[in-house]
């Protein structure tokens, strides 16, 4: 399980792997969203208002733990060698 916690709050942004929930897929606090499919709207140029309204049980920070987890992956890739192209 990866958990990350977002600014001074401290209100919990986590992802959690479950084989039950989206082919075992990291979920955002226990909803059936991915930081996968939020993470493709914005690149492909949807809002963070667009992401919240398609998807209503999202908070603002969940958006930005999605960015931070993007991020740490890259960071873990790029560590390993690995390369990402652009579709």
């Amino acid at each position: 399980m990866l958990s990350l916690h977002y600014g001074r709050s401290r209100s919990p942004c986590s992802y959690r792997r479950r084989t039950w929930k989206m082919g075992g897929k990291p979920v955002i606090r226990g909803r059936l969203v991915t930081p996968s499919v939020v993470l493709t709207m914005l690149a492909k140029g949807a809002s963070r208002e667009a992401v919240l309204e398609a998807y209503p049980a999202l908070e603002p920070a969940d958006i930005d733990a999605c960015l931070l987890y993007a991020a740490r992956l890259s960071e873990l890739g790029a560590a390993e060698g690995l390369t990402i192209a652009a579709q």
